[in-house]
């Protein structure tokens, strides 16, 4: 479903989200899906859930952070008046949807694990419980403020713990995917361990301790070297020079120049390698620092570091006080996405169930309790909530009736972020992948949970294992519809000049087979008695079936002729001679007027063939479908296999 461009207003000047236009940070199914809600009726309590479906690969664990931002923006969300006059611009929303968005509030409630706990594939990163209307809305915002800040924190947490204790500067802004996340790396890398920042806007929003060199262009922009180094000396006299612009070991000699020029002034703090065999260049630069009494002045590595360069450099003894890390960390390159989703897990009252294949859901709000020993964090329990069992907790209430309970300031997050990493087995602080990886099971209140919903009949599946077909209803349900809603969707999908309705894949009228891969009746012929129950485009409708050639259906597929199905092996294809004459060429339309009526039976009509191959009229094979036999023979449905 889209929306033409020359409706959508939108001002290329206007490319920041801020509180005036954040509310629009949805998916447009979710608008859609409200306006139905509200149609239906549908306003009940729901419970969605936040989680990563499993790790990615290369990380033994995630740090879950990004909640305060979530919260902050879910507590103040509205919908200004520019946003709500631009949605009826659109001419896709009713009255009373815009008129529910004109005062939307957010009144749920949300659990939530505090930011820094490590958690696992399946674990709840935070639960939303409101009105189903609103849970649903907040679908895309909460995703993305959430996973952008775990997926950097996660790969953060991998740069600090390579440190060993090293001190980790964010060096990352100017490559990451946007402003925004710029901003809200530079949280997550802080939150994660990291002790500074080179962004100044982060610094300013979220308080983080900013960090700087120099660049490579004010040497360029100096007649010499030490030139360059004496004059940015003076200005700032607790610095870091860079000094690989030329001659990295001979910018160390003219570092220590400048100290015997300076004397008791000269209070450079480091030297910063930039490029090269870092590994080498920083022995080397060691050595003529300390040979010329510098020892106090200390080294700092940047340009192309990841985790496992970090590792290497400390495993081989590197004499590096401090990494600057940009790129990699900034857009996690080796895992920059989770697969992370958010489902509903109860309505009304009842849990409810998924059991789409690699996409199961556990069922029903849920809680988390960690089991440990000795201070070490030996597995987690995943469990419904409410259940008492051993461990801790790990989910709390961080929001109640739509406004943020106190929480904790983002330097006490930092702490708890270390703390938990502590109680992390050592096997899961490395960076290669853990043996065995961390357990997580489900509780036996769950798993019975799981069962008991996959036993109803709501969740059974159809004949050989596949799902049953939708039923849409009857022919009038059809009519009632097919000028309003589908057309509208068929033009907003990209078809104008469709002559009639989408075929709902899977549809199956009060009577007849259904055709599972497109529009249309499996009868063949598609006349006689039954053609007035046919669905709408169908074989069986009077006048259409020529007249709705070349239709699309939801998978965009053509077809060629009245109906959608093919019949058995040795069956003449619908439209053939046993419906009345040759297919005209590809592309053209019959004229429906010229098509001959059939008699209510016999060879032509339409209905289900009996296995002993007489061809009852309309009313007769609608019988026979009714009462469960399975057709056979020429045209027969595959509703039934």
């Amino acid at each position: 479903m889209t929306a033409p461009a020359a409706r959508t207003g939108g001002r290329a000047s206007a490319a920041w989200a801020d509180a005036s236009n954040v509310a629009l940070l949805a998916d447009l199914y979710e608008l859609t899906m409200v306006q139905a809600y509200l149609a239906e009726g549908l306003s009940g309590s729901a419970t969605f859930s936040l989680f990563a479906r499993r790790l990615p690969h290369g990380r033994n664990y995630l740090v879950a952070a990004g909640l305060e931002d979530a919260l902050r923006t879910l507590e103040s969300l509205r919908f200004e008046q520019e946003a709500l006059e631009w949605l009826r611009s659109l001419r896709l929303f009713d009255d009373r949807l815009l008129h529910w968005l004109e005062s939307f509030c957010f009144s749920g409630d949300v659990e939530a694990a505090p930011e820094g706990t490590p958690l696992f594939g399946g674990e709840p990163l935070l639960e939303v419980t409101a009105p189903i209307a609103e849970a649903q809305l907040v679908e895309t915002l909460l995703m993305n403020q959430v996973h952008l800040q775990t997926v950097a924190a996660s790969k953060a947490a991998r740069v600090v713990a390579a440190a060993r204790g090293r001190t980790v500067v964010d060096f990352g802004a100017r490559r990451m995917h946007g402003a925004d996340a710029a901003v809200k790396v530079a949280r997550a890398a802080y939150l994660a361990g990291c002790d500074s920042t080179s962004n100044v806007l982060a610094g300013h929003l979220y308080g983080i301790p900013l960090a700087g060199t120099m660049a490579h262009s004010w040497v360029q922009a100096h007649a010499t070297e030490i030139e360059a180094f004496r004059a940015f000396a003076r200005t700032w006299p607790s610095t870091v020079l860079l000094v690989d612009t030329y001659d990295t070991l001979a910018g160390v000699r003219e570092v220590v120049r400048l100290s015997r020029e300076l004397g008791p002034d000269f209070h450079v703090q480091a030297v910063r390698l930039d490029s090269g065999d870092l590994l080498e260049l920083s022995r080397a630069a060691r050595r003529i620092l300390d040979e010329a009494g510098l020892s106090r002045v200390g080294i700092f590595a940047s340009g192309g570091l990841d985790e496992r360069a970090v590792e290497r450099l400390v495993r081989a003894g590197a004499p590096i006080g401090g990494f600057g890390v940009g790129t990699s960390m900034g857009v996690s390159d080796d895992a920059p996405a989770l697969d992370v989703a958010y489902k509903l897990v109860s309505y009304a009252g009842r849990d409810r169930l998924k059991l789409s294949p690699g996409k199961e859901l556990w069922p029903g709000p849920k809680q988390v309790f960690r089991l440990e020993r000795g201070g070490t964090a030996e597995g987690d329990v995943l469990a419904r909530r409410g259940e008492e069992l051993p461990g801790r907790p790990l989910l709390l209430p961080v929001m109640r009736g739509g406004r943020r309970l106190p929480g904790p300031t983002l330097a006490e997050a930092r702490q708890h972020a270390r703390r938990e990493r502590e109680r992390l087995p050592d096997r899961l602080l490395s960076l290669e992948p853990a043996d065995p990886p961390y357990p997580v099971e489900p509780s036996e209140g769950l798993r019975a949970l799981r069962d008991r919903l996959a036993a109803e009949p709501h969740a059974r599946w159809g004949p050989r294992g596949q799902p049953p077909p939708p039923r849409v209803g009857s022919r009038r349900r059809w009519r009632g519809r097919r000028r309003g809603t589908h057309m509208g969707w068929a033009r907003l999908a990209g078809f104008p000049s469709l002559p009639g309705p989408l075929c709902l894949e899977g549809w199956t009228g009060d009577d007849g087979a259904a055709d599972h891969r497109g529009g249309g009746s499996r009868r063949a012929g598609g006349g006689g008695a039954d053609r007035d129950r046919a669905p709408p485009g169908g074989a069986g409708l009077p006048g259409r079936g020529a007249h709705h050639r070349g239709r699309a259906s939801l998978r965009g597929r053509q077809e060629a002729g009245p109906g959608a199905g093919r019949g058995r092996s040795g069956s003449a294809p619908p439209g053939g001679p046993a419906a009345g004459g040759s297919r005209p060429p590809h592309g053209r339309r019959r004229d429906p007027r010229s098509r001959p009526r059939r008699p209510a039976g016999g060879a032509g009509a339409g209905g289900l063939r009996r296995a002993g191959g007489d061809r009852p009229g309309g009313a007769a094979g609608a019988r026979a479908a009714a009462a469960g036999r399975r057709p056979g023979g020429v045209g027969a449905g595959r509703g039934g296999d």
